[in-house]
């Protein structure tokens, strides 16, 4: 323990003397940890303080000053990145950075982020680029947004591929929509291809998800710590 926080222990633990007894089950805060992740929920007291009327938590405007705010407060803070998110691999002070990687590989092999088309139409196909490296980014970033569902993911990658593709085409080589359709579907249908699924976009997902959890509770816990000086 280094010596800041050691000092914020021993005001805690003044601030909670001053202000007489104080509930075990008041101090620490809500905090659930699932298989999807862990998320922080800052110390919810019916009555802040102690004073007359009813909070929403922290600071309810009842005019009260009671030490015993910033003792919970503070003891919620010192212990909320050692209860269960480090255990689940979430360090709340250094959140997973959500990176893109277009539409990146399956089980090892590229996945292309162009457009494939047969035979003479390939040509015209490869003058458009990667056309599809946006919508497969945006994937990866729906995957990585806490709470978002899996499968209305896959669908918005199909659709976002179709938009694209339509759009860069501008009409000017329609042989080539329909393998924009095919390919956009085909990506969508892999995704959640029941003998596939479970062994790759799945797995994916839900490190996505992990991580996206991760980001979530540490930025909640950042905004109710930084304060105190915990959040950083």
């Amino acid at each position: 323990m280094n010596s800041s926080r050691a000092l914020k222990l021993v005001v805690a633990s003044v601030l909670g003397l001053g202000g007489g007894a104080v509930a075990d089950g008041a101090i620490a805060g809500t905090s659930t940890c699932t298989g999807s992740g862990c998320w922080v929920y800052p110390p919810f007291l019916p009555n802040p303080g102690g004073g007359g009327g009813v909070g929403g938590g922290w600071g309810g405007g009842d005019g009260s000053s009671d030490p015993r705010d910033e003792y919970h407060k503070i003891s919620w803070c010192t212990d909320a990145p050692g209860y269960a998110w480090d255990a689940h691999g979430c360090d709340l002070y250094n959140p997973p950075v959500l990176t893109v990687n277009g539409c990146g590989t399956a089980g090892g092999v590229p996945v292309p982020d162009f457009l494939v088309a047969p035979g003479a139409l390939q040509g015209g196909a490869a003058a458009f680029g990667a056309m599809f490296k946006a919508a497969c980014d945006a994937h990866d970033m729906c995957y990585g947004t806490h709470g978002n569902d899996k499968h209305q993911c896959d669908e918005r990658l199909r659709q976002d591929m179709i938009a694209d593709g339509q759009q860069k085409l501008g009409g000017a080589f329609p042989a080539l929509g329909v393998f924009v359709i095919g390919q956009a579907t085909a990506y969508a249908r892999f995704l959640q291809w029941e003998w596939i699924e479970p062994w790759t976009s799945q797995p994916a997902y839900d490190r996505s998800q992990m991580d996206a959890a991760c980001r979530t509770s540490s930025a909640a816990f950042k905004n109710y710590c930084d304060h105190l000086g915990f959040g950083s």
